[in-house]
């Protein structure tokens, strides 16, 4: 969580929680294949696309700000 909260961290340091769920996804259904562990892998799934669109997200608008306060 520490890597969304620092601006100054490239994209590829902030994907680390992303890549942390989506190895808890593959964990969570060798666990077991009950609807418990496919919800958890589904939550844990949905944890990981929101982060990475965050960053995205952030990423794109922090270059978006660096274009427009360059000198013309």
């Amino acid at each position: 969580m520490a890597s969304l909260a620092d601006t100054t961290a490239g994209r590829h340091a902030a994907l680390v929680p992303a890549a942390g769920a989506c190895f808890g996804v593959v964990s969570c259904l060798l666990m077991g294949q009950q609807a418990r562990h496919w919800v958890a892998a589904a939550v844990m799934a949905l944890i990981a696309s929101v982060l990475s669109l965050v960053v995205h997200l952030r990423d794109r608008a922090r270059r978006a700000r660096l274009g427009a306060d360059a000198p013309a």
